[in-house]
Protein backbone atom coordinates (compact mmCIF):
# COMPACT_ATOMS: atom_id res chain seq x y z
CA UNK A 1 0.00 0.00 0.00
CA UNK A 2 2.56 2.16 1.08
CA UNK A 3 4.83 1.27 -2.33
CA UNK A 4 1.36 2.45 -4.32
CA UNK A 5 0.95 5.86 -2.68
CA UNK A 6 4.71 6.28 -3.43
CA UNK A 7 4.24 5.40 -7.04
CA UNK A 8 1.24 7.68 -6.95
CA UNK A 9 3.18 10.88 -5.34
CA UNK A 10 5.73 10.25 -8.41
CA UNK A 11 3.40 10.24 -11.19
CA UNK A 12 1.66 13.55 -9.44
CA UNK A 13 5.27 15.40 -9.58
CA UNK A 14 6.13 14.04 -13.01
CA UNK A 15 2.85 15.54 -14.17
CA UNK A 16 3.56 18.66 -11.93
CA UNK A 17 6.76 19.23 -14.00
CA UNK A 18 5.45 18.55 -17.44
CA UNK A 19 2.61 20.89 -16.63
CA UNK A 20 5.55 23.34 -15.64
CA UNK A 21 7.67 23.05 -17.96
CA UNK A 22 5.08 23.25 -21.04
CA UNK A 23 3.88 26.31 -19.77
CA UNK A 24 7.30 27.67 -19.69
CA UNK A 25 8.02 26.18 -23.53
CA UNK A 26 4.85 28.31 -23.96
CA UNK A 27 6.23 31.98 -22.46
CA UNK A 28 9.55 30.95 -24.31
CA UNK A 29 7.78 30.39 -27.51
CA UNK A 30 5.73 33.57 -27.05
CA UNK A 31 8.72 35.53 -26.15
CA UNK A 32 10.24 34.83 -29.51
CA UNK A 33 7.56 35.71 -31.59
CA UNK A 34 7.13 38.74 -30.05
CA UNK A 35 10.82 39.43 -30.11
CA UNK A 36 11.30 38.56 -33.67
CA UNK A 37 7.93 40.53 -34.70
CA UNK A 38 9.74 43.68 -32.99
CA UNK A 39 12.51 42.92 -35.15
CA UNK A 40 10.87 43.40 -38.79
CA UNK A 41 12.35 46.70 -40.44
CA UNK A 42 8.97 47.35 -42.19
CA UNK A 43 7.04 47.27 -39.31
CA UNK A 44 8.90 49.57 -37.55
CA UNK A 45 9.28 52.15 -40.32
CA UNK A 46 5.41 51.65 -41.04
CA UNK A 47 5.28 52.01 -36.73
CA UNK A 48 6.95 55.48 -36.87
CA UNK A 49 5.28 56.91 -40.29
CA UNK A 50 1.75 56.00 -39.33
CA UNK A 51 2.33 57.78 -35.79
CA UNK A 52 3.15 60.78 -37.25
CA UNK A 53 0.87 60.67 -40.50
CA UNK A 54 -2.01 60.25 -37.94
CA UNK A 55 -2.04 62.55 -35.46
CA UNK A 56 1.19 64.34 -36.16
CA UNK A 57 3.04 62.90 -33.10
CA UNK A 58 6.54 63.44 -33.89
CA UNK A 59 7.04 63.51 -30.06
CA UNK A 60 6.05 59.48 -29.56
CA UNK A 61 7.60 58.60 -33.28
CA UNK A 62 10.83 58.81 -31.30
CA UNK A 63 10.35 55.88 -29.29
CA UNK A 64 11.00 54.27 -32.48
CA UNK A 65 14.23 55.44 -33.13
CA UNK A 66 18.04 55.17 -32.26
CA UNK A 67 17.52 57.18 -29.42
CA UNK A 68 15.46 54.32 -27.90
CA UNK A 69 18.18 51.88 -28.03
CA UNK A 70 20.06 52.71 -24.98
CA UNK A 71 17.49 54.89 -23.25
CA UNK A 72 14.19 54.69 -22.05
CA UNK A 73 13.21 57.73 -24.62
CA UNK A 74 11.56 60.01 -21.19
CA UNK A 75 15.44 59.58 -19.71
CA UNK A 76 16.98 60.98 -22.75
CA UNK A 77 14.75 63.86 -22.49
CA UNK A 78 15.51 64.65 -19.26
CA UNK A 79 19.12 63.97 -19.01
CA UNK A 80 19.79 66.15 -22.10
CA UNK A 81 17.24 68.67 -21.86
CA UNK A 82 15.11 69.16 -18.48
CA UNK A 83 17.52 68.25 -15.73
CA UNK A 84 20.04 71.24 -17.82
CA UNK A 85 17.00 73.53 -16.95
CA UNK A 86 16.53 72.27 -13.64
CA UNK A 87 19.81 71.85 -12.40
CA UNK A 88 21.47 75.23 -14.21
CA UNK A 89 22.51 76.55 -11.21
CA UNK A 90 24.40 73.29 -10.04
CA UNK A 91 26.25 73.43 -13.30
CA UNK A 92 24.52 70.52 -14.51
CA UNK A 93 26.36 68.07 -17.14
CA UNK A 94 24.55 64.77 -19.16
CA UNK A 95 25.04 61.87 -17.15
CA UNK A 96 25.58 63.25 -13.92
CA UNK A 97 24.02 61.91 -10.59
CA UNK A 98 21.22 64.36 -9.61
CA UNK A 99 20.80 63.15 -6.17
CA UNK A 100 22.68 65.69 -4.33
CA UNK A 101 22.28 68.44 -6.79
CA UNK A 102 19.99 71.49 -5.67
CA UNK A 103 17.72 72.57 -8.19
CA UNK A 104 14.55 74.29 -9.24
CA UNK A 105 12.55 71.66 -7.78
CA UNK A 106 13.88 72.18 -4.50
CA UNK A 107 10.82 73.29 -2.20
CA UNK A 108 12.37 76.12 -1.59
CA UNK A 109 11.67 77.70 -4.63
CA UNK A 110 7.64 77.31 -4.46
CA UNK A 111 5.44 80.19 -3.99
CA UNK A 112 2.21 80.71 -2.85
CA UNK A 113 0.72 79.78 -6.10
CA UNK A 114 2.41 76.51 -6.78
CA UNK A 115 1.57 75.13 -3.15
CA UNK A 116 -2.06 76.09 -3.75
CA UNK A 117 -2.98 75.55 -6.92
CA UNK A 118 -6.07 73.03 -7.92
CA UNK A 119 -4.64 72.45 -11.46
CA UNK A 120 -5.97 75.51 -12.39
CA UNK A 121 -3.20 77.26 -13.35
CA UNK A 122 -1.45 74.40 -14.35
CA UNK A 123 -4.20 74.05 -17.22
CA UNK A 124 -3.73 77.85 -17.62
CA UNK A 125 0.40 77.14 -18.31
CA UNK A 126 -0.39 74.64 -20.84
CA UNK A 127 -3.06 76.77 -22.89
CA UNK A 128 -0.04 79.58 -22.96
CA UNK A 129 2.22 77.04 -24.21
CA UNK A 130 0.42 75.91 -26.72
CA UNK A 131 0.43 78.87 -29.65
CA UNK A 132 4.62 78.58 -28.83
CA UNK A 133 4.51 74.78 -29.56
CA UNK A 134 2.61 74.98 -32.55
CA UNK A 135 5.05 78.15 -33.66
CA UNK A 136 8.14 75.58 -33.31
CA UNK A 137 6.09 72.60 -35.56
CA UNK A 138 5.82 75.61 -37.83
CA UNK A 139 9.74 77.29 -37.65
CA UNK A 140 11.14 73.59 -37.38
CA UNK A 141 8.79 71.83 -39.82
CA UNK A 142 7.96 69.06 -37.32
CA UNK A 143 10.49 67.11 -34.69
CA UNK A 144 13.55 66.21 -37.25
CA UNK A 145 15.52 69.58 -35.32
CA UNK A 146 14.23 67.98 -31.49
CA UNK A 147 17.21 69.76 -29.88
CA UNK A 148 16.44 73.15 -31.03
CA UNK A 149 12.77 72.41 -30.06
CA UNK A 150 13.33 71.36 -26.59
CA UNK A 151 15.79 74.40 -25.70
CA UNK A 152 13.61 76.51 -27.30
CA UNK A 153 10.44 75.11 -26.00
CA UNK A 154 12.15 74.33 -22.08
CA UNK A 155 13.50 78.06 -21.81
CA UNK A 156 10.10 79.28 -22.88
CA UNK A 157 7.98 77.56 -20.49
CA UNK A 158 10.37 78.24 -17.35
CA UNK A 159 9.50 82.11 -18.33
CA UNK A 160 5.77 81.60 -19.00
CA UNK A 161 5.19 79.79 -15.72
CA UNK A 162 7.51 81.97 -13.74
CA UNK A 163 4.53 84.89 -15.58
CA UNK A 164 1.97 82.49 -14.31
CA UNK A 165 2.87 81.39 -10.42
CA UNK A 166 5.75 84.09 -9.68
CA UNK A 167 8.23 81.72 -8.36
CA UNK A 168 11.22 79.61 -10.93
CA UNK A 169 9.76 76.14 -9.04
CA UNK A 170 10.46 73.51 -11.73
CA UNK A 171 10.29 70.10 -12.49
CA UNK A 172 10.44 67.39 -14.86
CA UNK A 173 6.94 66.55 -14.31
CA UNK A 174 5.55 70.06 -15.00
CA UNK A 175 7.72 69.88 -17.86
CA UNK A 176 6.53 66.41 -19.29
CA UNK A 177 2.75 67.40 -18.11
CA UNK A 178 2.46 70.86 -20.10
CA UNK A 179 4.36 69.33 -23.11
CA UNK A 180 2.34 66.25 -23.72
CA UNK A 181 -0.67 67.97 -23.32
CA UNK A 182 0.62 70.54 -26.40
CA UNK A 183 0.96 67.28 -27.72
CA UNK A 184 -2.31 66.30 -27.35
CA UNK A 185 -3.69 69.46 -28.94
CA UNK A 186 -1.92 69.37 -31.69
CA UNK A 187 -2.73 65.75 -32.25
CA UNK A 188 -6.40 66.86 -31.79
CA UNK A 189 -6.29 69.54 -33.85
CA UNK A 190 -4.92 67.78 -37.11
CA UNK A 191 -7.13 64.60 -36.39
CA UNK A 192 -10.26 66.04 -34.70
CA UNK A 193 -11.67 65.04 -31.30
CA UNK A 194 -14.22 62.47 -30.45
CA UNK A 195 -16.61 65.12 -29.81
CA UNK A 196 -17.31 65.54 -33.63
CA UNK A 197 -14.81 68.59 -33.53
CA UNK A 198 -13.28 68.49 -37.53
CA UNK A 199 -9.65 68.55 -37.45
CA UNK A 200 -7.83 70.23 -40.29
CA UNK A 201 -6.97 66.38 -42.23
CA UNK A 202 -11.33 66.35 -42.49
CA UNK A 203 -11.28 69.92 -43.84
CA UNK A 204 -8.38 69.05 -46.21
CA UNK A 205 -10.05 65.38 -47.39
CA UNK A 206 -13.32 64.99 -45.98
CA UNK A 207 -15.39 63.81 -42.72
CA UNK A 208 -14.02 60.71 -41.28
CA UNK A 209 -11.07 60.63 -43.94
CA UNK A 210 -8.40 57.66 -42.90
CA UNK A 211 -4.80 57.05 -44.07
CA UNK A 212 -3.24 53.81 -45.27
CA UNK A 213 0.66 53.01 -45.92
CA UNK A 214 1.48 51.16 -48.94
CA UNK A 215 5.69 49.66 -48.84
CA UNK A 216 6.88 50.21 -52.53
CA UNK A 217 10.45 49.25 -51.92
CA UNK A 218 12.64 47.93 -49.36
CA UNK A 219 16.26 48.56 -50.42
CA UNK A 220 19.56 46.85 -48.96
CA UNK A 221 22.19 49.49 -48.48
CA UNK A 222 25.28 48.95 -48.13
CA UNK A 223 27.63 49.85 -44.40
CA UNK A 224 30.41 51.30 -45.94
CA UNK A 225 27.92 53.60 -47.70
CA UNK A 226 26.07 54.17 -44.39
CA UNK A 227 29.01 54.90 -42.85
CA UNK A 228 29.91 58.23 -44.55
CA UNK A 229 26.89 59.96 -43.35
CA UNK A 230 26.87 58.61 -39.85
CA UNK A 231 26.66 61.92 -37.15
CA UNK A 232 28.80 60.61 -34.78
CA UNK A 233 28.22 63.22 -32.35
CA UNK A 234 24.69 62.45 -31.74
CA UNK A 235 25.20 58.78 -31.93
CA UNK A 236 27.54 59.60 -28.45
CA UNK A 237 24.36 60.98 -26.96
CA UNK A 238 22.54 58.20 -27.46
CA UNK A 239 25.35 55.77 -26.46
CA UNK A 240 26.02 54.29 -29.58
CA UNK A 241 29.04 53.82 -32.13
CA UNK A 242 28.82 52.93 -36.17
CA UNK A 243 30.41 49.84 -34.97
CA UNK A 244 26.61 48.96 -33.39
CA UNK A 245 25.17 49.19 -36.72
CA UNK A 246 25.28 45.28 -38.43
CA UNK A 247 22.10 46.31 -41.25
CA UNK A 248 21.22 48.94 -43.16
CA UNK A 249 17.44 49.47 -45.79
CA UNK A 250 16.30 52.11 -46.87
CA UNK A 251 12.27 51.40 -46.94
CA UNK A 252 9.60 54.05 -48.93
CA UNK A 253 6.34 54.24 -47.70
CA UNK A 254 3.42 55.62 -50.35
CA UNK A 255 0.42 57.51 -47.82
CA UNK A 256 -3.03 57.26 -49.14
CA UNK A 257 -5.95 59.43 -48.22
CA UNK A 258 -9.42 56.72 -47.98
CA UNK A 259 -7.11 53.79 -49.05
CA UNK A 260 -7.12 55.70 -52.71
CA UNK A 261 -5.47 58.84 -53.66
CA UNK A 262 -1.82 58.86 -52.32
CA UNK A 263 -1.40 62.71 -50.63
CA UNK A 264 2.08 61.57 -49.61
CA UNK A 265 5.53 59.89 -49.72
CA UNK A 266 8.01 58.93 -47.24
CA UNK A 267 11.55 57.09 -47.03
CA UNK A 268 12.68 55.99 -43.94
CA UNK A 269 16.00 54.86 -43.14
CA UNK A 270 16.08 51.81 -40.19
CA UNK A 271 18.66 50.16 -38.97
CA UNK A 272 19.77 47.11 -37.03
CA UNK A 273 22.03 47.27 -34.06
CA UNK A 274 22.01 44.43 -31.57
CA UNK A 275 19.59 42.09 -33.33
CA UNK A 276 16.44 45.17 -33.39
CA UNK A 277 15.85 47.12 -35.54
CA UNK A 278 15.40 51.07 -34.90
CA UNK A 279 14.74 54.12 -37.29
CA UNK A 280 18.02 56.19 -37.98
CA UNK A 281 16.17 59.39 -37.72
CA UNK A 282 19.34 61.17 -37.84
CA UNK A 283 18.88 60.07 -41.85
CA UNK A 284 15.35 60.44 -42.31
CA UNK A 285 13.62 63.96 -43.27
CA UNK A 286 10.20 63.61 -41.96
CA UNK A 287 9.31 67.18 -42.75
CA UNK A 288 6.58 66.61 -45.64
CA UNK A 289 4.59 64.36 -42.93
CA UNK A 290 4.39 67.65 -41.32
CA UNK A 291 3.23 69.89 -44.13
CA UNK A 292 1.36 67.74 -46.51
CA UNK A 293 -2.34 68.40 -45.31
CA UNK A 294 -1.63 72.62 -45.84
Amino acid sequence: MAKKKKLSEIKIILVSLFIVFAIVASIFVISQKSKSQSLTPEEVALTFTETITNRGDGYTAYKYTLISKNYKYEDYVRENFMYPIIYGESHYQSGMDTHNLKGLNDKSYMGEKTKNDDGTLTQKLSDRMFPYYMQLMTELNGWDKYNTFYIKYFAKLLKVREDIYGDKYMTEEIMFTVLESNVKTYDDKLAGTEDDTFGLYEKKYGENCTFTYTITETKDIELEEYNKHVDEATFKTYKISADDITEVKGININIQVQGETVVNAQKVLVVKAHNKWYVDNTNTNTAKLYNFYK
